[in-house]
C-alpha cells in the first residue's frame, strides 16, 4: 500500500515507521481457452498426454530468446503448462508459481504477494523479472518488483509459464537477478468462438468472457473482458477479522490480433485497459496537531497498455523480432497520486552461422516517466522524473557434437539514469553424454537497479509526543546497483519411461544490498530533524539445491513435485545502522516442498490433489504450514465443464510470510464454450 506511514509488521525492530508502498506496471492481460475434452479445437496441451520426453522437449524462449527444448537449456528452467494450472485449481499466476521449484509464494496481505526465487523475501521481491508475452511488467517505482493483483488474467488462457531460477540478466537486463518468469498466452487462432467462465468461492469471485474470430484467411482476433472480486484476509490473531476493509475489485477488457504478413512475417497486437479499487487502511500526517490520522480508503486505480510484436524468419534459419509497448498506470490515495508512462522497445536478431553456431544479439530501450504528487507526510523529490536505460546484448551458442557439448557465452551492457553503466555477463555449458542424461553449469552476474522509492523518496512526520522533532525518510540518488554473482550446477536424468529428475545446486554471492541507515540529525528553527536514508551496506551468501520430479504412474495418473533447500548468511557493514536487515534464514524457509497428483477417473471426471509444505520463518514470526488443495472436475461434453475445489482444505487459516491469515477457500467453477 502506498502512502503514508504504516509500520512494517515483518520488521518490528525497525527504528522508524516504514512504508509498504505498492504500485506496479500492469501486465497485458490476455485470454485464451481451456482444454476441454479431446477434439476441442481450442484445447491446450493436456498434461496427461505429455510423455516425459515430450515434457522435456517443450520449447521455451526465456532461456535463450529463441525456442529451445528444456532438455538442451543450460539453465534452471521449469515449465508450468496451462492445463496443469487449470487442474491444480489456481486462479492467478502468482498462486500457480507455488508449483515451481525454488519459488516462495506468500499471500501476506489481501492485495500483496511475496513472490521470490532462491531466497529472501519482503524487501527482496524486486529481484524477480516478470514478462507477459515478452513484455516487461517490472515495477521500477516501488520496492516490490511486481504488483501481482494487477496481473490478473484468465488462467485457462495461459499456454505455459516459463520459469528460470537464477539470473537471466545477460538476456533480459536489469532486475533479472534471482529469476525470470515469462507468461505465454495462447494465440487468437487457438481461441475461436465464444467462451464464458465463472468462478465463485468463499474468498474470491471471477468471471471471464471472450470471443475469437478469423480475420481473413490467415489472421485471427479476439476480444475479452474479465472481472475479479476478492475478500480480505484475516488479521494476525486466530479468529480475528480486522482487515475487513481490504476487499478488492478489478475489471479489464482487451484485444489480441495475430496477423500474417508477407514473406512469412507476422504481427501481434495486444491491448488492454483496466479499472479497479483496492481497500486500504493507512495513516496520513499533518505538520500540526493532531499530527496523525487513520484512514480507510477505497483506492481507485486505472490504466492500460498497447504492445506490438513483429517477427520475420531469415533465410539462414534465424529470425528478426521487434517488441514495443506503451503502458499508462494511475493510482489515487487520500494523500498521494501517482501516474506513470512506460515505453519499451526491444529488437533482436538471431543468425544461424552454421549447423553448430548460432548468434543472437539486439538492442533495447526502456523509459519510465513518473508523476508522483504527495502530501506533507509522503512525497518525492522531484515529483516528476524520467528514468531511461539503453542496452545491448549478445548470446553466442557453440555446439560441439563430437563432445556432446554446447557452450553459451552471453553478456548485456547497459546504461541507466540511476546507477550508470552496468555489465552483466554469463558463461554456460551443457554436456549430454546420453539421450536421457545431461549435465550443465553456469557462472553469471546480475544487478538490481534501485527503485524510485529508494532514490527519490521524501517522507516527513512529526513526533506527537515532542512536536519539535521531525523524522525524515529520504531517498539516496547515489545508490549503487545491488550485485549478484551466481554459480550453478545441474543434472537432468530420465529414469526409464516413468520417472524424470531435474536437480540443481547453486551458490549466490550478493553484494551492495540496500540497507536503511540513520543520517546525522540537524536543527532548523525550532525543529530538530532525524533523517533516515538508504545505503549499500548489505551483503549475503546463499546456497542450496532444487529437485523437480515427474512421474507417469500409468496412462491415467500423473505426479509432479518439487523440493527446495535454501540457506543463507547475511551481514552488514560495521558502519550500518540497519538492525532489521535480514539475517540467516529468518525471512526465508529452509525447506519448501510440493507434490501434485493429476488423476483421470474416466467418464470425463478428473480428481486432482496438491500438497504444499513451507518451513517456519523465524524472523517473520511465521510457523511452518501445510496447504492441501483438492479439485474435482467433470466435462459432460466439449462445451461444458463443472468444477468444485477447496484450497487449504486441512487448515481453516494460517499466516504466510509474516502477514495476515489466509483462509480456507471452497470454490465452484463453470465453463462454457461453443
Amino acid at each position: 500500500m502506498i502512502g503514508s506511514i504504516q509500520p512494517d509488521p515483518r520488521r518490528p525492530d525497525s527504528a522508524l515507521p516504514h512504508l509498504k508502498p505498492a504500485h506496479s506496471l500492469c501486465a497485458l492481460a490476455l485470454l485464451a481457452p481451456s482444454s476441454f475434452a479431446a477434439g476441442d479445437p481450442d484445447a491446450g496441451q493436456d498434461i496427461q498426454e505429455l510423455s516425459l520426453e515430450e515434457l522435456m522437449d517443450i520449447e521455451v524462449t526465456v532461456a535463450s530468446r529463441s525456442e529451445k527444448p528444456i532438455s538442451r537449456s543450460p539453465s534452471a528452467v521449469y515449465v508450468i503448462t496451462g492445463d496443469e494450472i487449470r487442474r491444480a485449481g489456481h486462479s492467478s499466476v502468482q498462486e500457480a508459481l507455488r508449483m515451481a521449484p525454488g519459488f516462495l509464494v506468500g499471500h501476506w496481505q489481501t492485495n500483496t504477494w511475496d513472490v521470490t526465487a532462491r531466497g529472501f523475501t519482503s524487501r527482496f521481491n524486486n529481484n524477480l523479472l516478470v514478462l507477459v508475452d515478452g513484455v516487461n511488467v517490472y515495477d521500477l517505482f516501488s520496492a516490490e518488483g511486481v504488483r501481482w493483483h494487477l496481473q490478473s488474467l484468465d488462467v485457462e488462457e495461459i499456454e505455459r509459464i516459463e520459469v528460470i531460477r537464477g539470473p537471466g540478466a545477460a538476456l533480459w537486463g536489469q532486475n533479472a537477478v534471482n529469476g525470470v518468469v515469462n507468461i505465454v498466452t495462447k494465440s487468437a487462432a487457438e481461441t475461436l468462438g465464444p467462451k464464458a467462465r465463472a468462478l465463485v468461492g468463499d474468498e474470491e469471485r471471477q468471471f471471464h468472457l471472450r470471443h475469437g474470430a478469423a480475420w481473413g484467411e490467415q489472421s485471427f482476433v479476439r476480444a475479452w473482458v474479465l472481472g475479479l472480486d476478492r475478500d480480505p484476509l484475516l488479521g494476525y490473531a486466530p479468529g480475528s477479522s480486522d482487515t475487513s476493509f481490504e476487499d478488492t475489485q478489478l475489471y479489464k477488457a482487451g484485444f489480441r490480433g495475430d496477423f500474417a504478413l508477407e514473406d512469412g512475417a507476422s504481427l501481434t497486437v495486444l491491448s488492454q485497459a483496466y479499472v479497479g479499487r483496492e481497500g486500504e487502511g493507512y495513516t496520513i500526517g499533518f505538520p500540526t496537531a493532531p499530527f496523525f490520522s487513520g484512514v480507510i480508503d477505497d483506492t481507485p486505480q486505472n490504466g492500460g497498455s498497447l504492445a506490438l510484436a513483429w517477427s520475420r524468419p531469415r533465410e539462414d534459419g534465424g529470425a528478426d523480432r521487434v517488441v514495443t509497448s506503451y503502458q499508462r498506470h494511475n493510482l489515487k490515495q487520500v494523500d498521494f497520486r501517482s501516474g506513470q508512462d512506460i515505453v519499451d522497445l526491444d529488437w533482436q536478431r538471431r543468425m544461424v552461422l552454421s549447423e553448430s553456431h548460432t548468434l543472437t544479439f539486439g538492442l533495447g530501450y526502456r523509459m519510465v516517466a513518473s508523476d508522483l504528487d504527495g502530501d506533507f507526510i509522503y512525497g518525492f523529490r522531484p515529483e516528476r522524473s524520467t528514468v531511461g536505460s539503453v542496452r545491448a546484448f549478445a548470446l553466442d551458442e557453440v555446439r560441439l557434437p563430437s563432445l556432446d557439448l554446447e557452450c553459451v557465452f552471453g553478456a548485456e551492457a547497459e546504461y541507466n539514469d540511476i546507477t550508470g553503466f552496468e555489465f552483466q555477463p554469463t558463461l554456460r555449458a551443457i554436456w549430454s553424454p546420453a539421450a536421457r542424461t545431461s549435465f550443465w553449469g553456469a557462472i553469471s552476474r546480475a544487478v538490481r537497479i534501485p527503485s524510485l522509492i529508494e532514490v527519490y523518496r521524501f517522507n516527513q512526520f512529526v513526533d506527537p509526543l515532542n512536536p519539535t522533532d521531525v523524522f525524515l525518510e529520504l531517498g539516496n540518488e547515489n545508490l549503487d546497483a545491488e550485485e549478484l554473482t551466481a554459480f550453478e550446477l545441474g543434472w537432468r536424468q530420465q529414469l526409464g519411461e516413468q520417472v524424470a529428475l531435474d536437480v540443481v545446486g547453486f551458490y549466490n554471492d550478493l553484494d551492495s544490498l540496500v540497507t536503511r541507515e540513520f543520517a546525522p540529525s540537524f536543527t532548523q528553527g525550532p525543529n530538530t530533524f532525524f533523517p533516515e536514508t538508504f545505503a549499500n551496506f548489505g551483503a549475503a551468501e546463499a546456497w542450496g539445491y532444487e529437485i523437480a520430479l515427474d512421474a507417469v504412474v500409468n496412462e491415467r495418473w500423473r505426479l509432479r513435485g518439487a523440493h527446495t533447500h535454501y540457506e543463507q548468511n547475511s551481514s552488514v557493514d560495521p558502519a550500518s545502522d540497519d538492525v532489521g536487515f535480514p539475517a540467516g534464514a529468518g525471512l526465508t524457509p529452509e525447506n519448501i516442498s510440493n507434490l501434485r497428483s493429476y488423476l483421470d477417473l474416466g467418464g470425463h471426471w478428473e480428481l486432482d490433489l496438491g500438497l504444499y509444505y513451507v518451513d517456519a520463518m523465524g524472523a517473520a514470526g511465521t510457523p511452518s504450514y501445510v496447504r492441501t488443495d483438492v479439485r474435482l472436475g467433470y466435462s459432460p461434453s466439449a462445451d461444458w465443464r463443472f468444477t468444485i475445489g477447496v484450497q487449504n482444505a486441512n487448515d481453516p487459516d494460517h499466516p504466510e510470510n509474516g502477514g495476515w491469515r489466509v483462509e480456507r477457500n471452497l470454490w465452484f467453477g463453470l465453463s462454457w464454450r461453443r
